[in-house]
């Protein structure tokens, strides 16, 4: 029979505790971090504007039958892909506007100049006499305008929102505009 051999240690336990993969994985490796941008994002921005109405037409007797309600303004909105392009690089510029009392449609409804004369056409002519009072009308546009530059330096971009008909002094048209600068880089 084989004798027991007495242990110098007293016979203990030890309080372990497993340790999952994620939490080692967590105690080992440092957190991700991405490597760093060689460029900065494209500068977007946007500008909201609200054009002219909240009143009356002066001289509406000699234009309409009726007094016109009060002319509620147009607001528009319009943002640049990106202030600070290279040369030969794509610029898209996203118009957005809405009239609560005026259609926006026709050849001055959106224009969006990126440089040089605005390409409006010429006004509608003006009706002879006293003519009905129009119905307000609601009016929403979203368009979209790309251009590309092929000069580096400073450029000036106008955009134009215009309700109702062209020119012919509707009592519920309104007008905003908003002027952009881009800064165009050349890569070279």
């Amino acid at each position: 029979m084989p004798v027991p051999i007495p242990s110098t240690f007293p016979l203990t336990t030890f309080p372990f505790r497993t340790t999952t993969l994620e939490e080692a994985t967590e105690l080992t490796q440092p957190p991700y971090e991405p490597p760093p941008l060689t460029e900065p994002p494209p500068e977007r921005v946007c500008a909201t504007v609200t054009g002219s109405g909240g009143r009356v037409q002066p001289g509406w007797e000699e234009r309409w039958l009726t007094a016109p309600a009060p002319n509620d303004p147009l607001t528009m909105e319009v943002c640049v892909d990106d202030r600070t392009p290279d040369v030969g690089q794509l610029v898209t510029a996203t118009f957005t506007a809405s009239d609560p009392d005026a259609e926006l449609d026709g050849a001055c409804a959106a224009v969006l100049v990126w440089a040089g004369p605005a390409p409006c056409g010429a006004p509608d002519a003006e009706p002879e006499g006293r003519a009905p009072t129009p119905a307000e009308s609601a009016g929403h546009l979203t368009t979209s305008r790309s251009h590309t530059y092929v000069e580096p330096g400073p450029h000036t971009v106008v955009a134009t929102a215009t309700s109702g008909p062209c020119c012919i002094g509707h009592p519920y048209a309104s007008s905003a505009s908003n002027t952009f600068l881009v800064e165009v880089r050349d890569p070279a």
